[in-house]
C-alpha cells in the first residue's frame, strides 16, 4: 500500500517565508502563520529551509523554527545549514522530528555514522 503525504516546505531567510533558494522574495513575515496555514489545509508536515548565511541567522532561525514546532501539531522537518552534529542537536531541540541533511557535501556523509549513533 502507497501512502501520499503531503510536506510543504518553508524557506527561512531572515526569519521570513521566502519563495525559494533562489529567491528571498518574503511571501510571509509570519511563518508561524503560514504553517499553520498549511496544517489546516491538510498537510501532513513540514520541512523547514534554513537559508541563513552566518551563526546569527541561524540562530535567529532556530528560534522561528522552535515557534513553528510549537505553533503546529504536524511533524516538522529542519534542513539546511547542517553542517555539524551541534546543528542536527538544535534542530532536534528546537522540536523537530526529523533532520535532513544535503548529502552532496562530502562532510555531510561523513557525520551521517556520528549523528545516526547519538539520535538513532
Amino acid at each position: 500500500m502507497s501512502i501520499k503525504k503531503f510536506m510543504p516546505c518553508i524557506y527561512l531567510y531572515n526569519t521570513f517565508a521566502v519563495t525559494s533558494f533562489r529567491d528571498t522574495t518574503v511571501i510571509k513575515s509570519d511563518p508561524v502563520e503560514l504553517a499553520k496555514d498549511y496544517e489546516s489545509k491538510g498537510a501532513d508536515g513540514i520541512v523547514v529551509m534554513d537559508l541563513s548565511n552566518n551563526d546569527k541567522e541561524h540562530d535567529s532561525a532556530l528560534d522561528v523554527i522552535k515557534a513553528i514546532c510549537d505553533g503546529v501539531n504536524i511533524p516538522v522537518i529542519g534542513a539546511g545549514n547542517v553542517k555539524r552534529m551541534e546543528d542536527i542537536k538544535k534542530l532536534l531541540y528546537a522540536g523537530c522530528k526529523k533532520a535532513m541533511l544535503n548529502y552532496a557535501k562530502e562532510e555531510i556523509i561523513k557525520l551521517t555514522k556520528e549523528v545516526s549513533d547519538k539520535f538513532g
